[in-house]
């Protein structure tokens, strides 16, 4: 799980420095106070978040007959 801080304005705070709408693409900041800083310089707020972690998918079996799509002819 990854805990950090990210700065909310009207919408979130991206990597970038622009808005962005979804709260997972936001930046996430570990140091409260390096995110309260940026915050105050942005005019924002900051927000307490923690992420889970993505589970990982596995690759399914490809048929004997799709072959020739992996080029392993």
């Amino acid at each position: 799980m990854a805990e950090g801080y990210v700065v909310k304005m009207m919408a979130y705070q991206g990597a970038d420095g622009r808005l962005v709408r979804s709260l997972s693409e936001a930046q996430l900041i570990t140091d409260h106070q390096l995110a309260e800083s940026a915050a105050e310089v942005s005019g924002g707020w900051v927000v307490p978040v923690i992420r889970p972690d993505k589970p990982k998918k596995k690759a399914k079996p490809v048929k004997n007959n799709q072959a020739w799509m992996r080029r392993d002819c």
